[in-house]
């Protein structure tokens, strides 16, 4: 980062008529070079709540500490974490801070590539003069609070949804439900309750998955996890998946390490996209199959745990293809393993009846 050393200067009062600078927002300058960081901290601390990092490390661990920060302005090379990977990962800790780079000539090929992981909201060039990051830091200002307004007012309609859906959807289920099993009905009757309960099921699950998606979405915030046992995960799995197995003449065990007692998860996307995969796996496997789902820590990675479904089939000899997961499927799962630090693989030739493996951090 290579910053001029001449003095902001004093600003309209109209420049400053922002919300934030009434309290002093939390900027955050990630760099290597020591007299830079503190040029920045002294040249800007009179209109902003200024902080330092000498390096990507230590900003991530200060703002674990110490909460979110409006604005997070990162050299791209740094030894110790590039700005790319360093913005991704506040991106994740914190999707409301708003993310600015700065690149030299060194970094042509690197900016397309910031922009993608990080999420950047802006690219300045060095040697970036005062005034130029002055008014950068002000449209930085403007768009976290729009972000920060736009989130709740997401939360708030998320939250309306699905308090008003759960409703509706759970006595027409019931009231078809009962129905179909009516046998003083006429049997078109009771088939097209059947078809209704299907009909209700269906876009219950979507419903679901909508909401997943969202509550993982920059809308919310990341660190909504909670601790969940691992018996009670694996028998919510089971009964999720309880009718496709029925259908499909199939069988479903499950373990859990004895010595892992539970997970810091969020549970909504667990539990959604464990059924997901697991209710993919039922459908790829021939009737008459066993699968096996198995939780437990992970031998090739410290603080990690191994979710696994492995699948025996009547004839060993038969090659399953991969699980194939729609885009938004798919959407869910990467934001599973972005919050988890975590990654998901699916069969291949070597392990061909292993269906899936979900690694994620502890």
């Amino acid at each position: 980062m290579n910053i001029g050393a001449q003095n902001i200067q004093q600003s309209s009062t109209e420049s400053f008529e922002h919300e934030n600078l009434k309290q002093r927002p939390r900027i955050l300058f990630v760099d290597d070079e020591i007299p830079i960081v503190l040029g920045l901290k002294r040249n800007l601390r009179q209109h902003f709540e200024v902080e330092g990092a000498l390096g990507g490390r230590q900003a991530l661990d200060m703002m674990k500490e110490t909460g979110e920060f409006a604005v997070v302005v990162s050299d791209m090379r740094m030894p110790d974490m590039d700005g790319a990977t360093f913005l991704k990962e506040v991106r994740n800790l914190f999707p409301a801070t708003v993310r600015i780079m700065l690149t030299g000539d060194q970094d042509r090929d690197t900016p397309q590539e910031a922009i993608n992981r990080g999420g950047v909201f802006r690219l300045l060039h060095k040697p970036c003069g005062a005034d130029d990051m002055e008014k950068i830091l002000l449209e930085a200002l403007h768009e976290y609070d729009r972000v920060k307004d736009q989130r709740k007012r997401i939360e708030k309609l998320l939250h309306s949804f699905e308090n008003e859906m759960a409703t509706p959807l759970h006595i027409l289920l019931e009231f078809s439900d009962q129905w179909a099993s009516d046998t003083h009905q006429p049997e078109y009757v009771r088939d097209y309750c059947r078809t209704i309960c299907d009909k209700v099921k269906e876009l219950s699950e979507q419903t679901n998955r909508f909401l997943t998606f969202m509550s993982l979405k920059d809308y919310q915030s990341r660190a909504s996890t909670q601790w969940l046992e691992l018996p009670l995960l694996l028998e919510i799995i089971s009964d999720a998946v309880r009718g496709k197995l029925v259908s499909r003449d199939c069988e479903l065990s499950t373990h859990a390490f004895s010595d892992l007692e539970g997970l810091k998860v969020e549970f909504r996307s667990m539990h959604m996209i464990l059924s997901i995969l697991v209710s993919a796996a039922i459908e790829l496997v021939p009737s008459n199959s066993r699968l096996q789902l198995h939780i437990g820590p992970n031998i090739d990675e410290q603080q990690k745990v191994c979710i696994r479904l492995n699948a025996i089939v009547p004839d060993p000899e038969l090659r399953l293809p991969a699980i194939s997961l729609a885009q938004l499927e798919q959407q869910l799962v990467e934001q599973l393993c972005d919050l988890h630090s975590g990654h998901l693989e699916l069969s291949d030739e070597d392990n061909n009846h292993q269906i899936f493996s979900l690694t994620l951090k502890i």
